[in-house]
């Protein structure tokens, strides 16, 4: 599992190579953007927070958290590995 701030959104070419190269999966694949920056302003959002996983870690829970302060949004993830 590898979780962050990426600084890039989720269809860049990184994000893309942690698939290609890494077998690792994008949580957010069905699931919605999830845009956790800028948490300031009402129009100008990215998804730049990102949880890739490997096989068998499967995703129980995720979603977006209320404004805490910063500038990006929190995410929440459960996860269970198999």
């Amino acid at each position: 599992m590898v979780a962050r701030d990426f600084n890039d959104v989720s269809w860049s070419n990184t994000a893309r190579l942690f698939g290609q190269n890494g077998n690792l999966k994008d949580v957010r694949i069905g699931r919605g953007l999830y845009n956790t920056f800028d948490a300031q302003s009402m129009i100008m959002r990215w998804p730049l927070d990102h949880f890739f996983v490997s096989e068998g870690i499967a995703v129980v829970e995720f979603k977006q958290l209320k404004k805490i302060g910063s500038d990006h949004f929190p995410l929440f993830a459960k996860f269970q590995i198999n």
